[in-house]
Formats: structure tokens, C-alpha cells, sequence
């Protein structure tokens, strides 16, 4: 199982809402940007996605990679 997070820096307005709704948290904001710091403890509730104004998070857990 492989799990990629991916922010578009682009899109991203750096409000930080992702990082709150994080539970664990994989995200924090560092200046004026946020970062995604501990991917490995994501536990894919895709909080943070369900929670981006601008939709520019991104969640894929691909069950078939080894």
C-alpha cells in the first residue's frame, strides 16, 4: 500500500485550516507556507482535503503498490 499527499502550491491560499483539521498532524505551516511534514502518520481520514477552500490537497492511497 502506498500513500501520496500533495499540496498544489499554486492553488493553495496558506490558511493553515488543513493543518488544524489534521488529527495527527501531518501538516504545519512554517512561515507562510504549509508543509507536509509527517506523511507516514497519515492515517487518510482526508480531513484536510474535505477542509481546503481551494480544493488544493490531494489524498491517494493505491492499495495494489507493494
Amino acid at each position: 500500500m502506498s500513500l501520496e499527499i500533495a499540496i498544489d502550491k499554486d492553488q493553495c491560499k496558506r490558511c493553515g485550516i488543513c493543518a488544524d483539521a489534521c488529527p495527527i498532524p501531518c501538516f504545519y505551516q512554517v512561515g507562510k507556507e504549509i508543509e507536509i511534514v509527517h506523511p507516514n502518520l497519515c492515517i487518510v481520514c482526508r480531513n484536510c482535503v474535505d477542509s481546503c477552500p481551494t480544493g488544493c490537497i490531494r489524498v491517494a492511497l493505491d492499495e495494489e503498490a507493494e
